[in-house]
This record gives C-alpha cells, structure tokens and sequence, in this order.
C-alpha cells in the first residue's frame, strides 16, 4: 500500500466537495490529475472510495473511514511541520549537557 500526503489531501478535498471537479480545485490540481490520484489510491487500498455520478460523489463506507483517517493524519503532519519551523528557523535548539 503506498500513497502520500497529496493523495491524502486531494481525497479530502474530493470528499468535503462532494465533487472531482470542485475538490481538484479546491487541491490546485487539474482535473485529471486528481482523478488519476483517486483512482491510483484505490487501487493502492484495494477498496473503492468513492461513488461517481452524474452530480458528484458520494463516499462509500470505506471512503468516510478514510476520511476520518486522513483528516487525523493530515493534521499531524501540520502539527509536525509546525513543531519543525522553529528548528529551521534557528529559535528552537537543544543543549545537551554531559558530566563524567
């Protein structure tokens, strides 16, 4: 099973749209690209996600699990950027303090 962060974000934001077309939008991603990152991630999970018609999608049972999954992992991820920035930007250190 491999995906990453933007086909985590790109679900979410398919799913929050209820649409390919407004959730690509709202990811910066052409239409096909997010089409092609939602089919590749169902494939990668082996389940479907999503199910397609003529007003948008609705999210199968394993699609509103993911959600709830990617949500908590994508908000761990800007926890984790977050925490990070300080190092990056010299604020944060650490002193290591060793006594024989």
């Amino acid at each position: 099973m491999r995906f990453d962060l933007v086909d985590l974000q790109v679900f979410v934001a398919v799913a929050e749209a209820r649409s390919i077309t407004r959730g690509a939008a709202r990811a910066n991603l052409a239409l096909a690209s997010a089409s092609e990152r939602i089919k590749t991630l169902e494939a990668a999970l082996d389940v479907a996600l999503l199910r397609r018609g003529r007003h948008g999608v609705t999210l199968t049972d394993a699609g509103e699990s993911l959600l709830d999954h990617a949500r908590v992992v994508l908000a761990a991820a800007d926890n984790l950027r977050g925490d990070l920035a300080g190092y990056a930007r010299g604020i944060r250190t650490s002193i290591r303090v060793l006594a024989n």
